[in-house]
């Protein structure tokens, strides 16, 4: 008797490697969102809060502070949450496409179907134990050119650590050699009116504009420097801005992805 052979085909869809990214981007602006725009708003905050027995009442660790101070430390919590989403949002989609990578490479030594239903059933945990430098590299060799955003995903996973480790407070240890700051960097769009070779950019509170041109929008590069001893600080605006450099980021890395290992990589 014949053995039937079986052909599979792993379809992949480049635009699924930018949902889980999206999803965390979408939770974390409005995370951030809510949590700036009512701030300003809190003035007094109740003296306790009641236990699920409805019996017992909690205050907050640390005692009474000023209702000022609480408010520093809560919008600095946010701003530390909001970066490290930022980065989680761009490690969660490396992670899926170097899983991809991995199940593609191991798929050309399956012999039987029941080895390839194996291989695509069973998680590869390995790239979930890699931080965001170890799986850039992973996936450099995939990509068909180098990754123009880089030089700004890197920059805000710098000022995430110094939020993170040192609660936004700039120290030595977040330079590298021979730097006198760290620079912040992102991608903007900014309007402009074009008419008769003449570029205006518009700005608030209003800019007048007459027929007969157009509006385009410029993507421009931004720069925010931090010095030693200095806070990280910065508002929604700039906040948002850096959302949508890292949703260029995930696209830019999905449109140069390949899924065969390049020889020699020029990245």
């Amino acid at each position: 008797m014949d053995t039937e052979i079986l052909k599979g085909t792993l379809i992949l869809k480049r635009e699924d490697f930018l949902i889980p990214l999206d999803n965390i981007l979408i939770e974390c602006s409005n995370s951030v969102y809510l949590g700036l725009s009512n701030l300003e708003d809190i003035n007094n905050v109740p003296e306790s809060l009641s236990g699920e027995d409805n019996f017992h009442y909690h205050k907050p660790y640390g005692g009474n502070l000023p209702i000022e101070k609480r408010k520093e430390i809560y919008k600095r919590w946010i701003l530390q949450k909001g970066f490290e989403d930022l980065m989680k949002a761009v490690t969660f989609m490396l992670i899926d496409i170097c899983k991809v990578l991995t199940i593609n490479t191991k798929i050309k030594d399956i012999k039987t179907w029941g080895e390839f239903v194996k291989t695509i059933n069973t998680p590869d945990y390995e790239p979930t134990t890699k931080h965001f430098p170890q799986l850039l590299n992973f996936v450099r060799p995939y990509l068909t050119d180098k990754l123009f955003l880089e030089d700004e995903i890197n920059s805000i996973n710098r000022v995430r650590r110094c939020l993170v480790h040192r609660n936004g407070l700039m120290t030595p240890v977040d330079f590298f050699e021979q730097e006198k700051t760290l620079k912040l960097k992102w991608r903007y769009f900014k309007p402009v009116y074009f008419k008769d070779g003449q570029e205006i950019e518009i700005r608030p509170p209003v800019t007048v504009l007459e027929g007969g041109g157009q509006i385009i929008p410029i993507e421009e590069k931004k720069v925010k420097e931090f010095r030693v001893g200095e806070q990280v600080e910065f508002n929604f605006q700039i906040f948002n801005e850096l959302i949508m450099t890292c949703k260029m980021f995930g696209k830019e890395v999905v449109d140069k992805l390949v899924f065969e290992k390049r020889q020699e990589s020029n990245c």
